[in-house]
Order: structure tokens, then sequence, then C-alpha cells
């Protein structure tokens, strides 16, 4: 298995495993801190996407399968972090 192929892997897993529930994931993040957010992607506990006829559409995103996009429950804002910089990942039961 190569690099980006494991890569991709652990990104799917932990993107089926996110849409499940609540979870705390503590990072490194690249100035060197330590960052935990309480994160999701149950499309149940997401916000609903607006579109407006007069929206201009940015442009897409490429996949960097080495990063996960998550949902911030906090912040109520959509985060990413780079995976092999994880240190510690719990489910939140509420």
């Amino acid at each position: 298995m190569t690099a980006t192929t494991q890569q991709a892997t652990i990104r799917a897993g932990l993107h089926a495993l996110f849409a499940t529930g609540i979870y705390n994931v503590t990072f490194i993040k690249a100035d060197g801190t330590l960052r935990t957010l309480k994160v999701t992607l149950n499309p149940e506990l997401l916000p609903p996407v607006i579109a407006e006829a007069t929206a201009v559409r940015k442009p897409a995103r490429i996949v960097n399968d080495a990063n996960a996009t998550v949902y911030d429950l906090d912040a109520k804002a959509w985060k990413s972090f780079t995976i092999s910089e994880m240190i510690s990942l719990s489910q939140v039961f509420e």
C-alpha cells in the first residue's frame, strides 16, 4: 500500500467515524501548539446549505488526503487538520 493510498484509507475511515456522532480531536497545529476541537460530520448536526441564485461559486477544492475537514460544533465553522498531527480522538456522549 502506498503512502497516498494509506492516507486516503485513513481519511475515509475518519470521515465515516465522524459521520456517526460527536468527537473531540486533539492535534498539533502548524505553529506547534495543541488544539482540541469538538467535531462531527453527522448530517443531522451540520448547518443547512444555503444556496443563493446570485452567489458566485468558488472553484472546487482539491482533496488533500493528508487533511480531514470537519465541522467544529463550538465555533460553528468548518475546520481542517493534518491527520498525521492528530494526538487523540475520543467520542463525546451527550
